[in-house]
């Protein structure tokens, strides 16, 4: 729900009847404020919040916020790995204090930065964390007192940026942070009214990103498709309305 909020949302802001436009916004995010607290996913929480946040800034700062959300993207790749071995090394997957899919994470995470060193430029291949979780010996690894989680890789990776690593190597990991700059960059060729809600659906994005599923699974990549074709529909809504010329005389777009 969180990935296709504010593309729909952006979707609304350019319904033709203005009457419903608000009441239509202020409903949708009513509704799917409450359903996403409501549920038990605390990275779509953290990620509603934070996308919240990128918005209410990105309306009066769309430049800044773009270049905010940029260097935040690179960010996430370059730390990902010492994060991942510092929260181990503080013993945060003994933190009582945290839930326990965050302790289980801690470990999932610090499992994965150790063995990034042995294909650090290439990865281990493609949707291989996967395969990796789902192996004999993974499956009988034995949890060490004090664990959540044995020290091993998991079913998903619950980080992406890590994932890449591990995966896709140092080659991988700048061809992705170079496609997200410049992605997240392109967002000034929007109409500025649309901006605000591009910036948070990356951002929301971005936090899912970092903390739960895997890269490769079909529906995440279809719902983030499915994102940048909404937000390309309320655009073309947007020129349309803005330029009456684009449109033939039946009011459709002209070629």
């Amino acid at each position: 729900m969180l990935l296709m909020l504010w593309s729909a949302l952006l979707c609304l802001s350019r319904f033709r009847r203005k009457y419903w436009q608000t009441p239509a916004i202020v409903g949708l995010s009513l509704i799917a404020t409450a359903l996403i607290f409501w549920s038990e996913h605390d990275a779509s929480k953290v990620g509603l919040v934070f996308s919240a946040i990128a918005f209410a800034l990105a309306l009066p700062w769309p430049a800044v916020m773009r270049r905010v959300i940029c260097i935040g993207w690179c960010l996430a790749f370059v730390l990902a790995v010492p994060l991942a071995l510092v929260a181990f090394k503080a013993q945060l997957h003994q933190a009582e204090w945290l839930p326990f899919s965050a302790r289980a994470r801690v470990i999932l995470w610090a499992y994965t930065a150790e063995q990034i060193a042995k294909a650090p430029i290439l990865g281990i291949g493609l949707t291989s964390t996967r395969k990796m979780g789902l192996s004999p010996e993974t499956k009988h690894a034995v949890k060490p007192k004090g664990y959540v989680f044995a020290w091993r890789a998991g079913h998903h990776a619950h980080n992406e940026f890590l994932q890449s690593w591990y995966e896709l190597g140092a080659i991988g990991v700048v061809l992705l942070m170079a496609a997200g700059s410049l992605m997240i960059l392109s967002v000034r060729r929007l109409p500025e009214p649309m901006q605000a809600y591009v910036l948070a659906q990356i951002t929301a994005f971005a936090v899912i990103a970092a903390f739960s599923w895997g890269m490769w699974q079909s529906w995440l990549m279809a719902v983030t498709g499915l994102t940048a074709l909404y937000a390309a529909l309320a655009v073309n809504l947007y020129r349309i309305e803005e330029s009456p010329d684009a449109c033939g005389r039946n009011g459709r777009p002209s070629s």
